[in-house]
Formats: structure tokens, sequence, C-alpha cells
């Protein structure tokens, strides 16, 4: 199952066929009315490509993401990783640069991709522990994600506050919240969002 998700950078389009997603009105689940030929007809031939194609679990993850700021992205794949540049100012990333690079091309203006030493978040998908080095990096006050489909997540022993909400599918956990709903695409999804404090 993939979602659509909005392209803050590409023409608007009404989408026909499609209903928003309970976690961001920019994310959309596909019903059965909806034609990719259509999608592909009203959209902009020189312009660019109007909606990313992502699994619901990475789209969820990165849009709990801070607008702005620095970001170190692991997990994601080019397509993803992409995605995250559109909500922060700069993005350094473990994927194959050639890849994300075309990637980039067919949705953003221009791609902010840095050797970063330090950032203001990090985000990983597929993963389930906080990764020390990654932790060591990220800034005081910084925000660590994870999108963990491998078990429960494993928290780091320095300081930190949890971040998140109550959602209307699923259950929290004792820093984040887990989804078993195979219907809206988030089975076996665990996430966590949590501060950095020290």
């Amino acid at each position: 199952m993939q979602v659509l998700v909005k392209n803050s950078f590409a023409q608007e389009i009404e989408l026909r066929g499609a209903h928003e997603s309970f976690w961001d009105p920019n994310v959309f689940y596909m019903d059965d009315n909806f034609s990719i030929s259509e999608l592909i007809s009203l959209s902009d031939p020189l312009g660019f490509s109007p909606f990313y194609f992502l699994d619901p679990r990475m789209a969820f993850l990165i849009s709990q993401l801070n607008k702005g700021g620095e970001l170190f992205a692991r997990g994601l794949g080019p397509i993803g990783t992409v995605a995250t540049m559109g909500k922060v100012q700069k993005v350094m990333h473990t994927e194959d640069f050639h890849k994300v690079g075309k990637v980039i091309e067919e949705y953003l203006p221009k791609g902010n991709v840095q050797n970063l030493s330090n950032y203001d978040q990090v985000i990983v998908f597929g993963e389930n522990e906080v990764d020390e080095i990654l932790w060591n990096n990220l800034r005081v006050g910084g925000f660590y994600l994870i999108g963990s489909m491998g078990g429960s997540i494993v928290y780091p022993k320095e300081a930190f506050e949890a971040f998140g909400k109550v959602w209307p599918i699923g259950s929290p956990t004792e820093f984040g919240w887990k989804f078993q709903d195979s219907i809206s695409g988030l089975n076996e999804f665990e996430f966590t969002k949590i501060k950095k404090l020290k």
C-alpha cells in the first residue's frame, strides 16, 4: 500500500478518488476511483511531480518532522529522503547520491544536501533503537524520530523528553505510539519523537 504526499513545489491539483489521512491533510489514501492516468494528465509536463508515492508508515514519520533546521536521514530511500527536503533547510543522508539527485530533479527546484557534523533533527526508518553516534551529534534541544517495524524501540540512557499526541487508532507506548492497523497501512509500526535535553 502507498499513499500520496503532496509536493509543495508542484502545481495544485484537485484529487479525485483520494481522501485525506487522519494525521496530515497533505497525505492522501487512494480509493477505487483514483486514476493514475488522470493524475498524469492533470500534471504540468514541465513542472515538478505533484505527489510523492510513499509507504504510509514512512509518510507518517516524515510528517512528524519540525520545519526548518538541519536533518540527518537514514532508511527512507531516495524518494523519502527527498520528501524531507521540502520540510527542512539542509539534509545529510545515507542514500545513493546519484539516485537522490535524480529524484530531486523530479520534485524540487534544488536539494540542499550537506555534510553536517551536527543536526537539529534525526529521522530513521526501519530501526528500533537510538543510534549512539547520531544521538551524540544531535544538538541539545534537537529531536530524534524513529519509525520501527521490528519490535519495541530502545531509548537512550541520556536525558530526553517524549513528544507525541493521541491518535485515533493504535495505542500509546511508554514514550511513543504503536499502530496495528492494516487498513491504514500502519500495521506493526511503532513511532517515537524524543527531544535531547543534555
